[in-house]
């Protein structure tokens, strides 16, 4: 597919045009006659030999042809558990030095799926610390050890992780930890009724927000532009669902690296939810994954994420927004 034989992590064209020619070759028509090739049921990007995983995922935001020919389905990354550990550790103690250690996180905060492979050779023990450590530093990521790489289809296939359900079910999850916590719900901190739970580990890590009320796009759209011109090189993800005022749909929040994409909830043809979940949601939900921010950059995103719910007091929402 690539003229060259190489998927540049930084000069993507390549990729783009590679892209392009099999969306017009696949899927530029209907009707196939007995000449015409099979349309595409998916395409597996395979990355291993790349030092930046970050710029392919973001081509399928950033090019308009792109966008409209494909989706996201999901991000699968490999780990080896037998050499994990001495490979991930705190800069002081990697074995291949602090970039490596960096690089793997980072590519682990932007995976949806984590085979966790060679299980066989560490114990059940270390498996699961392992596995620990993986989701401090992406909580929603869905971690699936195994052996030899063997893995059931359906579960780096089809993944839907950037659909509506998907980013509720993992929000919940990882925001749900704190109900019960000493966390509580943040008040006396200034931050009124939202609520913020922080996953570190060794630099990468995320911070989730969560607001009872209503937001409003407008708002939301300028502060998701500040928060990208000020962390753009540090956040590797954001994902999040959002309930607007004056509407009954929500909006999904999705973004890889500097790119971020606001749409509202589709509805079906006869008029109910796209979701089977439309009404399990009270709340908004952000969460943001990469490089850990200090205390003073979470306090501003919590104030900046709570500003979007006071201007909803006064502006109307809106149906669609893009950053």
């Amino acid at each position: 597919v690539m003229p060259n034989g190489c998927l540049c992590c930084r000069v993507r064209g390549d990729l783009v045009e590679a892209l392009r020619r099999l969306a017009e070759k696949h899927l530029g028509s209907t009707e196939l006659s007995e000449d015409t090739e099979a349309n595409l049921d998916g395409l597996l990007i395979e990355c291993s030999g790349l030092s930046e995983v970050l710029p392919v995922a973001q081509t399928f935001f950033a090019d308009p042809f792109v966008q409209a020919s494909y989706q996201l389905d999901g991000v699968v990354c490999v780990c080896d558990a037998a050499n994990f550990e001495a490979l991930e550790a705190d800069e002081a103690e990697a074995a291949a030095g602090p970039a490596v250690g960096r690089l793997l996180r980072e590519q682990l905060s932007i995976s949806d799926v984590c085979l966790l492979n060679k299980c066989d050779l560490v114990s059940s023990v270390q498996r699961d610390r392992i596995g620990s450590r993986v989701r401090a530093v992406n909580p929603a990521i869905k971690v699936v050890p195994c052996r030899h790489g063997k893995v059931n289809l359906s579960q780096v296939l089809k993944l839907n992780s950037f659909c509506l359900d998907v980013a509720l079910s993992l929000d919940a999850h990882f925001l749900g930890e704190e109900r019960g916590a000493d966390a509580g719900h943040g008040h006396g901190h200034g931050y009124g009724h939202g609520h913020g739970r922080a996953h570190a580990h060794a630099g990468f890590g995320s911070l989730g927000l969560e607001v009872d009320e209503a937001i409003d796009l407008d708002a939301l759209q300028d502060w998701l532009r500040s928060v990208v011109e000020q962390h753009g090189n540090s956040l590797v993800r954001i994902k999040g669902v959002l309930k607007v005022k004056g509407s009954a749909a929500r909006v999904i929040v999705q973004g890889v690296g500097g790119h971020i994409e606001i749409n509202e909830e589709v509805s079906d043809t006869m008029g109910a939810k796209a979701s089977s979940t439309s009404a399990a949601v009270a709340a908004s939900r952000l969460v943001l994954i990469g490089r850990l921010l200090d205390a003073n950059s979470m306090r501003q995103l919590r104030k900046g994420f709570l500003s979007t719910v006071a201007a909803a007091e006064t502006t109307p929402a809106e149906s669609s927004k893009h950053v």
